[in-house]
């Protein structure tokens, strides 16, 4: 089972309405579209999006070998950042001790 929590941060505790859309797994809250991967059969991810198309991000891009992507306009300029999932070294060096 796959849970998806939705935290709103707020100084003035005003808070965007969370709209469930009839897709599975997708959500509106305010300027933003979040698609999660609730299928426990099939890979976990996420992606959100906002609605004037300049910030993106997805986690688990299969096609890029299941990279995080962060895809942002800043100043007129499309910015790319990827990440990779690893291992903390602490856990690599603990794995490493019961082989």
């Amino acid at each position: 089972m796959r849970f998806l929590a939705i935290i709103q941060v707020s100084e003035d505790l005003k808070y965007e309405r969370i709209v469930p859309s009839k897709n599975k797994g997708e959500f509106e809250v305010g300027d933003w579209i979040i698609k999660a991967n609730l299928d426990t059969n099939s890979p976990a991810a996420i992606s959100l999006e906002n609605k004037e198309g300049t910030v993106q991000f997805s986690s688990n891009v299969a096609d890029e070998g299941g990279i995080a992507k962060l895809v942002a306009v800043v100043d007129g300029k499309k910015r790319i950042k990827t990440v990779e999932d690893t291992y903390p070294k602490s856990i690599i060096s603990a794995a490493k001790r019961f082989k």
